[in-house]
């Protein structure tokens, strides 16, 4: 299971570092789950709770494990491959589980008046109200991303009467009000996350995150602005050419 040399000029910390790091990736300590606690490890390798917390620290800052309050470090999952090739939908793709477990919360929805910003994207006159609906995505029980979508209400009625969280907005967009998606613009920028999306993500404040914005169209109609963050640490976008 590995040992520290205590001969060694090498920091007792770094070594910890590196067999928790061997051990996760041979799979002992599984994704998405709990490592054993600093106490059980401090034991284990007969050195302070210090050492132990710095070599904990260095895996965390190699994005291999991830921390909950009152549940202790847990083994992040692989990262999430998306291609720029192609237009994805988090609902149809992983309702297939392409990559584990997932789903949807909802954590807001509402009917207001459409802001400036958003009246751009989605053509419409000022004084309409609109669908605000924010969610997040999760993977394996963590949450990846935060998706704020925005929707008219005359084109959608009764949108808050479907399940959002069960079902592809894409979906619903397609069979039930008859619209057909024909093409989506995405703008993707890398930013800093904020206090709020970084407490929902669970991750800390000022964290790499992407920052993508997308119209979504039906013909040339936009049928829907949606603004996403999304994790770095869980996501990598790819694209290809020949």
């Amino acid at each position: 299971m590995g040992r520290i040399d205590k001969e060694s000029n090498i920091p007792y910390y770094l070594q910890i570092k590196d067999i928790l790091e061997s051990r996760i990736k041979n799979n002992i300590y599984p994704r998405e789950n709990l490592i054993p606690s600093e106490n059980e490890l401090s034991i284990e390798f007969g050195v302070t709770r210090t050492t132990v917390r710095n070599a904990l620290k260095e895996l965390q800052k190699q994005g291999l494990i991830y921390t909950e309050k009152g549940r202790g470090s847990i083994v992040k999952g692989s990262k999430i491959k998306q291609s720029l090739m192609e237009f994805y939908s988090f609902g149809r793709r992983f309702k297939q589980k392409e990559e584990g477990e997932a789903y949807s919360k909802i954590v807001e929805k509402k009917e207001i008046i459409c802001p400036l910003e958003v009246r751009e994207y989605l053509d419409i006159k000022d004084e309409d109200k609109i669908y605000e609906i924010t969610r997040i995505r999760y993977v394996e029980k963590e949450p990846v991303m935060l998706e704020i979508s925005y929707l008219s209400q005359m084109l959608f009625p009764g949108l808050f009467d479907n399940d959002m969280e069960n079902f592809s907005l894409y979906d619903m967009i397609e069979y039930s009000y008859k619209k057909n998606i024909t093409k989506g613009r995405e703008y993707i920028q890398p930013m800093i996350s904020g206090t709020k999306e970084s407490r929902l993500l669970n991750i800390e404040k000022e964290s790499p995150v992407f920052l993508v914005k997308r119209i979504t169209y039906s013909g040339e109609k936009p049928v829907e602005y949606r603004k996403s963050i999304i994790r770095g640490d869980r996501y990598v976008f790819y694209t290809e050419f020949s």
